[in-house]
């Protein structure tokens, strides 16, 4: 097929072949494939429809499209353009074959054309389609794993939740990245900012809005109160602008964990942008990943708390203040479940099996999905497993169920996104467990002391190599037999004692009080 196609000697099978994936190329990418491009889809094609779309989904335009990574940006950054004299009945049929496992009815092929007349739109029209998930979830050729269908992976969230905020998200980068090297620009957005901060040194009483999970709603409220603050937590965005605080709050912070749509953000880019109004506070989650959504969304608040310290340098690039790292902490449970749990089900069975079990993302985190992968099938005794995000069940049991059974396991393996720390590792020491970390994780240390990791203890394994956390688990057991009852409840109290969300947001608060007086 490729000397064929280099030389131009197509018959007439192959010519349809290529028109088709040419089409097909057009589909997702809004553009004709270049030669190259084509030759390749070709070549893959061979291997059948899966390695097609794995092949459409890992092509850097794609992936830019989906707001990835910095080292992914090679593609010009320009808006989407609608593609209107080649959209064709071909584009619509090969759309119905190759996603649908069939032919577009006469209705669906008018329809495609005279109601979707660019690419763009008929994408979006197909993925949010029940049909596309069926198609592509339930592929009878394809063999399972303990992960479920090989390539399923790529499926698991529907492409229809992200289409749209995809495009936008596009837009928006478009328009901040223009302006990213105008320095006269930067200065007046942070010169407004620092207005808000002088505002509050003169203001005794603040009123605090938190936008918190609902496991601590009050909890906040009673831990963090004090003279010169009146906190108010809400449970989401829209409660907090239902409220009337919503109209008399200085300080509003939220994490990013809070933004699913792309209109919220447009929400509160309009409620953040006076001089007049409070002052913007994000605690950043996932400041370690997803970068150029994470740069759009940073660009809308006054003042940026990066969760993870090894990923802030460009964060540099937006109008925002940054302030040191705080890191994620016990967020699962309040420490009134967990003593709730311990005192409900504190003797319960431990088995000596290896947990871990994980939520698989749509188009992204390959290289943890592998290791996962790679874990699970070479401890197959193990609980180490991937679950597909929206087969997950988890969070639709009780905090206390859920509890009890991380206090069932010994040990459980944390396995980063990105080199950041997991918030598994808290949920591990609250569980009483002993928690299997990676070595290299940035600013580890200096969160939980060397000194600590050892009294605790808690286990470094070097590699993802099936006999080396084989090597970790064997001593994570040695050592929580040995430690018995009195380790598990050193563990417990070492986390709920240090690293809970009230001890998290007292440090955010804190760091913005004395910017306020430092400022001031």
């Amino acid at each position: 097929m490729r000397e064929r196609l280099e030389n131009g000697t197509q018959d007439t099978e192959q010519r349809q072949q290529r028109d088709e994936l040419d089409a097909l190329f057009e589909l997702f990418l809004d553009r004709k494939p270049a030669d190259r491009e084509l030759v390749e889809l070709c070549d893959v094609a061979g291997d059948g429809d899966t390695a097609v779309i794995n092949f459409l989904f890992d092509h850097p335009a794609y992936r830019f499209k989906n707001a990835c990574y910095p080292s992914d940006y090679v593609v010009p950054i320009e808006k989407n353009h609608p593609i209107t004299s080649d959209f064709s009945p071909l584009h619509v049929d090969v759309a119905y074959r190759f996603l649908f496992g069939r032919t577009a009815t006469d209705a669906e092929l008018s329809q495609g054309v005279e109601t979707y007349n660019n690419t763009r739109d008929f994408r979006h029209f197909l993925f949010a389609k029940q049909e596309f998930a069926k198609a592509r979830f339930k592929r009878p050729n394809i063999s399972e794993n303990r992960l479920g269908p090989v390539g399923h992976e790529r499926f698991h969230r529907a492409v229809a939740d992200i289409a749209h905020e995809c495009e936008e998200i596009l837009d928006q980068l478009v328009d901040f990245v223009r302006y990213i090297g105008d320095r006269n620009w930067k200065a007046e957005v942070l010169a407004q900012k620092r207005i808000k901060i002088s505002r509050l040194a003169n203001i005794e009483r603040r009123n605090i809005a938190i936008i918190v999970k609902p496991s601590y709603l009050g909890e906040l409220d009673r831990v963090l109160r004090s003279g010169e603050r009146n906190i108010r937590t809400f449970r989401s965005s829209q409660e907090f602008f239902d409220s009337d605080f919503c109209n008399e709050t200085h300080v509003v912070v939220i994490n990013n964990n809070f933004f699913p749509t792309t209109e919220l953000q447009l929400r509160w880019r309009n409620y953040l942008k006076e001089p007049e109004s409070p002052l913007g506070v994000l605690w950043s989650y996932d400041n370690h990943h997803s970068f150029a959504n994470t740069i759009i969304t940073h660009s809308i608040f006054d003042v940026i708390v990066p969760a993870h310290a090894n990923y802030t340098d460009y964060l540099l690039t937006t109008p925002t203040i940054l302030l040191p790292a705080t890191p994620c902490g016990l967020a699962q449970w309040t420490p009134d479940v967990v003593m709730e749990g311990y005192e409900a089900f504190g003797n319960v069975e431990r088995t000596d099996k290896l947990d871990g079990g994980y939520n698989l993302y749509f188009n992204r985190n390959a290289y943890r999905n592998a290791k996962i992968e790679t874990i699970s099938a070479g401890m197959p005794e193990s609980n180490v497993r991937g679950v597909v995000f929206n087969e997950q069940r988890y969070w639709q049991n009780s905090d206390l169920d859920n509890l009890k059974e991380w206090m069932s396991h010994k040990t459980s393996v944390a396995i980063p996104v990105n080199n950041d720390l997991p918030i598994r590792v808290f949920d591990a020491l609250a569980a009483g467990q002993i928690p299997l970390v990676p070595g290299w994780l940035g600013g580890f240390d200096s969160i939980i002391s060397p000194a600590l990791q050892r009294s605790l203890p808690i286990v470094k394994f070097l590699d993802y190599d099936v006999s080396e956390i084989r090597r970790a688990h064997r001593k994570a057991l040695k050592l929580f037999d040995q430690g018995g009852a009195e380790g598990i409840k050193r563990r417990r109290d070492y986390c709920l004692n240090t690293h809970t969300l009230n001890h998290r947001y007292e440090e955010i608060l804190t760091k913005i009080e004395n910017l306020i007086t430092i400022d001031s």
